[in-house]
């Protein structure tokens, strides 16, 4: 049941009567998951359209629904009992399922990315320019532009480096910053392929990077090379993923619904 059609058709002929509440067998989007690990408990809030999800990992029972909003939903990110909606230049923040917050001032463009930081959301719009919020009060902490112009793909947190985003661009280039000061820290040239997705590794100063191409590189952002370079057949590499219990072991998706897993054991 396409609940967005329902709503459409039927508030055409009785106004206020039929309204859209649950998709029915949806359980993901073309949006990224956002995944929240408390103690030994694992959630998942997916993007659905107008809406989202969020699931218990051990059974995938459905926990909480959103409330359908007026623009489709692009990206989330979470926060303890928090949930960051991004839809066009808004910024939503919910608690459960109830809105406890819209941040204010909103972006000029559809905003890209979130990535919870510590105590502040940083969020990167389509017109490269970054704000950081902070998530108690829901004020706007600092503003940056990117050099880059191109659109902004993806957004991490390289691991242990304090205060330090890394964003991926369709351009192909990376740029590090902090945004404490403000300051661009580094600009990575990229290998002549869009970056679609990034993930930090478990090892220091190692992220993936997945490109357009189906190449998914694993690069040392400290020294700015290049360790290991691996090759889907077809298609975009859209999602990248470290084990995190001790096995040295990568998994990357494409756009073609292929799912590789790599040892990265016998390359070291």
């Amino acid at each position: 049941i396409n609940a967005e059609y329902m709503g459409s058709t039927c508030a055409a002929v009785a106004p206020g009567m039929f309204v859209p509440f649950r998709a029915l067998g949806v359980v993901s989007g073309a949006s990224p998951m956002a995944l929240l690990t408390r103690g030994t408990d694992s959630f998942i809030t997916v993007p659905i359209g107008h809406s989202f999800h969020t699931y218990d990992c051990k059974k995938l029972r459905l926990l909480f629904v959103g409330p359908q909003l007026e623009k489709h939903i692009r990206c989330v990110a979470v926060k303890d009992d928090l949930t960051f909606v991004a839809a066009a230049a808004d910024i939503y923040v919910y608690k459960r399922a109830q809105q406890a917050r819209r941040f204010e001032p909103a972006h000029t463009a559809r905003v890209r990315c979130l990535l919870v930081l510590g105590p502040v959301l940083v969020s990167v719009a389509d017109d490269s320019q970054v704000k950081v919020w902070d998530i108690q009060s829901g004020t706007l902490e600092a503003q940056l532009s990117l050099h880059d112009h191109s659109s902004p793909a993806t957004l991490i947190h390289p691991a242990t480096h304090l205060n330090l985003i890394l964003v991926g661009f369709s351009s192909g280039t990376l740029e590090l910053w902090n945004i404490k000061k403000r300051k661009l820290v580094y600009t990575f040239a990229g290998w002549g392929s869009a970056v679609i997705c990034c993930d930090g590794a478990p090892a220091l100063d190692v992220v993936a990077i997945g490109l357009a191409d189906g190449r998914v590189i694993l690069h040392n952002i400290k020294f700015d090379e290049t360790l290991f370079t691996f090759s889907h057949a077809r298609g975009p590499v859209t999602a990248l993923s470290f084990r995190n219990d001790g096995r040295a072991e990568l998994a990357s998706a494409t756009g073609t619904c292929e799912v590789a897993a790599w040892g990265l054991d016998a390359r070291a």
